[in-house]
């Protein structure tokens, strides 16, 4: 009797090891922007909370920093998410004078994969994951939008 409890306990154990080391495929992307631009951005996207203006809440994107705004995964997926798939759109704004006043000075509606560089990728088994960074300069700002 004693045997057969062992021999079931590393049984199950075995099966319970080989369902976790197995698994599922996960697919995850991380998206940011690069603001290498000569001014502090302020950013919206398809998701930004309601609010007047909607960007408000978010801290500026400040001139030469690069900072995450959005990231995806999939469970169950191996496969490469890219910034198309799950954005619509995305707007970035200055302030103007330190005022409470902004201006629309880059967007991209719809979401065009090739403005945004693949920056990581990895793939294996266990999924895909992939880094997606938007690189915004002084020539991409249009300050007549």
């Amino acid at each position: 009797m004693i045997r057969f409890k062992i021999f079931y306990n590393f049984r199950l154990l075995f099966i319970i090891l080989l369902v976790i080391k197995c698994g599922h495929p996960n697919s995850s992307a991380d998206f940011y922007v690069n603001n290498q631009s000569d001014f502090d951005l302020y950013i919206t996207i398809e998701n930004s909370p309601p609010g007047e203006p909607p960007f408000l809440p978010y801290d500026p994107i400040p001139t030469k920093s690069s900072l995450k705004i959005f990231e995806r995964g999939a469970i169950g997926a191996n496969y490469s998410i890219t910034p198309a798939e799950e954005l619509e759109w995305i707007n970035l704004y200055i302030q103007i004078n330190d005022s409470t006043d902004y201006k629309l000075v880059y967007k991209q509606n719809p979401i065009i994969n090739e403005k945004w560089d693949l920056i990581e990728h990895i793939s294996g088994k266990g999924g895909t994951s992939n880094v997606w960074e938007l690189l915004v300069e002084n020539s991409d700002l249009n300050f007549n939008l």
